[in-house]
């Protein structure tokens, strides 16, 4: 609905209309990685799309290292 009716916001005293779509994949790592440019070998040092440990890494970690997730 948000791509045909607007979301109206008043930022900074002006009133400002946004339009837009949400998409969804849904698929196996490998098939998601590969749609999304990631690396499809699971050998790869840096393989995870959410974050940025290593191969390394990954095998020791049991919680997630905030600085090392992927969001930007």
């Amino acid at each position: 609905m948000l791509k045909i009716n607007d979301l109206q916001l008043k930022l900074s005293g002006r009133n400002e209309k946004i339009y837009f779509s949400l998409g969804l994949i849904v698929g196996d790592n490998l098939g998601v990685n590969s749609v999304l440019g990631f690396s499809r070998s699971f050998s790869a040092t840096f393989f995870c799309r959410f974050c940025h440990s290593n191969k390394n890494n990954t095998n020791i970690l049991a919680t997630e290292i905030f600085d090392s997730l992927r969001n930007k």
